[in-house]
């Protein structure tokens, strides 16, 4: 009888805390200019590309743990200065896109103090894992985003940055403008320095 009763209250006790569990997670939430953390940005300058268009594995570089050296040759110091590195190097930014579904693979800007990260050692499956993130907290509550490339092993700064975004959207045309006068590229400013400027002109945008 002892045990019956011992089974029933802890039942009892898995259901309320199921209970109390769910009701902590809310539900999505409309998208906001700006996502609270230091790591991932959400919002409207975004757009909100559809979940079901998001490239595919078979469209991104194959999710391995190779180190590589990814360079902006045209945001180094000196730019397009010759590299000396062991790895195997990877020009960015990379562009990936289904239907209306854009993918961006850039270095990352931060503006104080200014720097850009033109050059830096990471792996495609940081990569893959930054992107599957940013799908699970931007995307699928319904906007586009930037995420930070986690840095690979033994290595303390991020140096990448992945965005989804919506072809069409404020990040579209900055991509485009960018495209002509690359610059570098504060992805925790994108939504303030998005919404104070016409994203169709030819002045500069968000700089780093």
């Amino acid at each position: 009888m002892y045990p019956s009763s011992a089974l029933f209250v802890f039942v009892l006790a898995a259901i309320k805390f199921t209970i109390t569990g769910a009701a902590a997670v809310p539900e999505a939430a409309a998208p906001a200019q700006v996502a609270a953390g230091t790591d991932h940005w959400c919002g409207a300058w975004a757009g909100s590309p559809n979940p079901s268009d998001v490239v595919g594995p078979q469209q991104l570089p194959p999710y391995d743990f190779t180190r590589r050296f990814f360079v902006e040759p045209q945001l180094q110091r000196v730019p397009f200065a010759p590299l000396v590195a062991t790895e195997p190097k990877i020009q960015v930014p990379k562009l990936w896109g289904n239907n209306n579904f854009r993918v961006a693979l850039m270095t990352y800007a931060q503006s104080s103090p200014a720097r850009v990260y033109a050059s830096s050692k990471s792996r495609w499956a940081d990569v893959h894992h930054a992107l599957g993130r940013l799908m699970n907290d931007c995307v699928n509550k319904g906007s586009g985003g930037a995420y930070l490339v986690l840095p690979s092993p033994g290595l303390m700064q991020s140096t990448l940055v992945v965005y989804a975004y919506e072809a069409g959207s404020q990040f579209d045309y900055q991509i485009n403008y960018y495209m002509s006068n690359p610059h570098g590229i504060d992805p925790s400013r994108l939504a303030p320095g998005l919404a104070a400027a016409n994203v169709s002109s030819s002045a500069a945008i968000v700089t780093a």
